[in-house]
């Protein structure tokens, strides 16, 4: 017998006599135990390098949370809290909403409430946990279109504001409409500046050509039509119409949304990537791109129809009543009881919410300070871009509470 036969025979007797252990008996080993420590250190160190100002927005939400969370079983000192409650208690019993169950808002907050209500115990806790969580998710929308207005220590400013302002922190461990709704209407301006960033302040050239350039060639609907700032706009629409259906005042948040969606056309002319490169002029350019932003602005109303519709439908029957509880209590409730400007005034001055308004200008004027002497020259007319769609929205609320 050689000795290839011999020591094949060999291994292939060492193989039939082989015994593999069951994987239930095999002793754990440091190969095989859950690497716990390792995804904990690689989440701390994916945390530390991150920049400095989402390091602090991190640090804010988690004291924010904790802030809600210790809050949310205190005891109800508001009438309309224990009314809402009381809604919801009849809705999970089967009774329909603007038929047998009054409510005073829109659908959509009873709506997005239900789910908390229903699946966390049926309290007032629960309820007012589903407030909390989205009054989280408006300080993170805050942060986000902060960043993208004013840089990122301006979002983290921005950031901070809102989750410590002590009107908003009252209304996010509150059964009540106001902090979600500001929630979904911040959400709304954060995704157009979003999509206004994406159009009109590409960083880089390649950027620029495979943006402004793609949706500006004459006959490019689908470009467009499928791009992430269609994308954009679309839920811009999506949050501006569910914000508006949790509480008509989201309605004022349509001016910084249509702002922005519009100061598309103001985009800069693409830069070629080579010298034989041929591009459009600035004036061709110009007169291209001045649809677009009437197009993402159309974008954000598909969004926002489709939106309305999915939350309506289901109302079509009881419609009639759900305008009269919505629309009509509220307009006969104004009349019956108009104060006029210097009241209005004295209440908003005696609820200290001109303290958080001197706090945001505050923060708008570094903000624009910052950007300003930044890049004088480049940067001036984008500056009117990102700064006057909020400011105008704060002036229009501010207006409009002095009126009502």
């Amino acid at each position: 017998m050689s000795r290839a036969a011999s020591r094949s025979a060999h291994s292939a007797h060492g193989k039939s006599h082989t015994r593999r252990t069951p994987a239930s008996q095999i002793t754990p080993t440091a190969s095989t135990r859950p690497h716990a420590r390792s995804v904990t250190h690689a989440l701390w160190q994916r945390i530390v390098n991150t920049s400095a100002p989402t390091r602090v927005v991190i640090l804010i939400l988690l004291v924010a949370t904790a802030l809600r969370l210790l809050a949310l079983g205190a005891p109800s000192t508001e009438y309309d809290e224990g009314v809402y409650w009381q809604s919801l208690r009849a809705m999970v019993s089967g009774h329909a909403l603007f038929s047998s169950v009054f409510s005073s808002q829109p659908p959509f907050f009873l709506l997005s409430v239900y789910p908390f209500y229903a699946l966390l115990g049926q309290t007032l806790f629960a309820a007012r946990l589903g407030i909390a969580v989205y009054s989280l998710f408006g300080v993170i929308a805050m942060y986000v279109a902060g960043r993208l207005i004013a840089g990122g220590w301006g979002g983290a400013l921005a950031c901070t504001l809102l989750a410590f302002d002590p009107v908003y922190l009252k209304e996010s461990t509150t059964l009540q409409a106001e902090a979600p709704s500001l929630a979904f209407a911040i959400m709304a301006v954060a995704l157009a500046a979003w999509a206004m960033r994406r159009m009109s302040l590409a960083k880089t050239p390649a950027a620029e050509k495979n943006t402004t350039h793609d949706i500006a060639q004459a006959g490019a609907f689908h470009r467009w039509a499928f791009s992430p700032m269609a994308l954009l706009a679309a839920l811009s629409g999506v949050a501006l119409a569910l914000g508006v259906l949790i509480k008509l005042w989201d309605v004022l948040a349509l001016l910084p949304v249509a702002l922005y969606l519009l100061a598309l056309s103001s985009s800069r002319p693409p830069t070629p990537q080579t010298q034989h490169e041929t591009l459009p002029t600035r004036e061709t350019f110009s007169m291209r791109v001045l649809a677009a932003g009437p197009a993402f602005f159309g974008a954000c109303v598909v969004g926002a129809l489709l939106a309305a519709l999915a939350v309506l439908l289901p109302f079509r029957a009881s419609f009639a009543q759900m305008y009269a509880q919505v629309v009509s209590f509220h307009t006969s409730a104004r009349q019956s009881e108009q104060h006029g400007v210097p009241y209005n005034l004295n209440d908003i001055l005696h609820d200290n919410i001109y303290l958080t308004g001197a706090a945001a200008l505050l923060a708008l004027g570094l903000a624009l300070w910052r950007c300003y002497a930044r890049d004088r020259v480049a940067r001036r007319p984008l500056l009117a871009l990102r700064m006057a769609p909020p400011a105008l929205w704060a002036l229009a609320s501010f207006v409009f509470l002095l009126l009502q």
